[in-house]
């Protein structure tokens, strides 16, 4: 068996013991092991020589516990295609077979294996027509060539694939409890070699701006038990509206915006009258000063004009 498939079975089976063992304590997974990939191999054309590639392809990745072999609801798409060019006059034969890995969304997995055979007839006995069974041995040497090279890196992408769900679902059970810096470092360790490697930042700006969402509404609890009404109201006006903390945020204005209003409602006449009259007082002042300024200003053009 391959290194990574002795590693997944290694770890499968540790974590049914430790699973079972836990279980029995009453304790609970964040979440639920990711599901294995579904692959469909396909041939081409159809022909009896793609069928044979998938065929050779099949019974190697049939093995390996990560991979389900399945046409229905196919995760990905392993396409063989061979092509045979036959040159009677010089009695030659050039196979051309290429293996392509998709998703079923038509974004490629992994770059396409190529493979080629070249074969020539040097038969002296005049015949006009290829020996079929050189033919034959071109074909098969390509899908050795093609089955050899395809095999293990489509079950490094499906290990690749296996990881990258099982941190997004560990992401997104750390973030159901509020824990966004675990939860983002997590996802955010997926690479480019994974196709939920955009995905994968769309959620990191999914779990910031719940971060963020997550620290206005606790800060503006903590500003309400001060009775700092109007400052808590002003961090949950910047709750995201896509957060799922956002009606929390709008429940909370309306229930902060009471007390506002009791505490303004509440303020005595004689309070309000003497911040009028000291209001008043200092326009006057600034008003008296201003009227000074004004004559000093005419008493200097006055004198200016006096000198011509």
């Amino acid at each position: 068996m391959k290194a990574h498939k002795i590693i997944f079975c290694l770890g499968f089976a540790l974590a049914l013991f430790i699973g079972f063992g836990f279980s029995c304590i009453s304790f609970a997974t964040p979440h639920s092991a990711p599901r294995p990939v579904r692959i469909a191999i396909v041939a081409a054309s159809g022909s009896g020589i793609e069928q044979q590639l998938v065929d050779a392809l099949t019974e190697q990745l049939q093995e390996d516990p990560s991979i389900v072999l399945s046409t229905v609801n196919p995760d990905w798409y392993v396409t063989c295609r061979v092509e045979d060019h036959i040159d009677t006059s010089a009695l030659s034969v050039r196979v051309n077979g290429t293996v392509s890995v998709e998703t079923a969304k038509g974004d490629a997995v992994l770059s396409k294996f190529s493979a080629q055979a070249n074969k020539q007839d040097f038969s002296v006995s005049g015949q006009t027509q290829i020996n079929k069974a050189l033919v034959t041995s071109a074909m098969n040497e390509v899908v050795a060539n093609l089955t050899q090279r395809a095999v293990q890196p489509i079950e490094d992408a499906v290990f690749t694939e296996i990881d990258a769900r099982d941190k997004i679902a560990q992401a997104k059970a750390l973030a159901a409890e509020d824990k966004y810096d675990e939860a983002l470092t997590t996802v955010m360790t997926i690479t480019r070699n994974s196709p939920h490697f955009w995905p994968a930042h769309t959620l990191v700006d999914q779990l910031e701006m719940e971060k963020a969402a997550f620290n206005l509404v606790t800060e503006a609890k903590a500003l309400a038990k001060q009775g700092k009404y109007q400052q808590a109201i002003a961090d949950l006006r910047q709750v995201d509206r896509k957060s799922k903390r956002h009606q929390t945020a709008v429940s909370l204005i309306a229930s902060y915006s009471r007390p506002t209003l009791a505490k303004n409602k509440s303020t005595p006449a004689s309070v309000s009258q003497a911040q009028s009259s000291a209001q008043l007082k200092a326009l006057a002042a600034e008003k008296r000063s201003l009227e000074a300024r004004r004559r000093a200003i005419e008493a200097q053009e006055a004198a200016i004009r006096s000198t011509h």
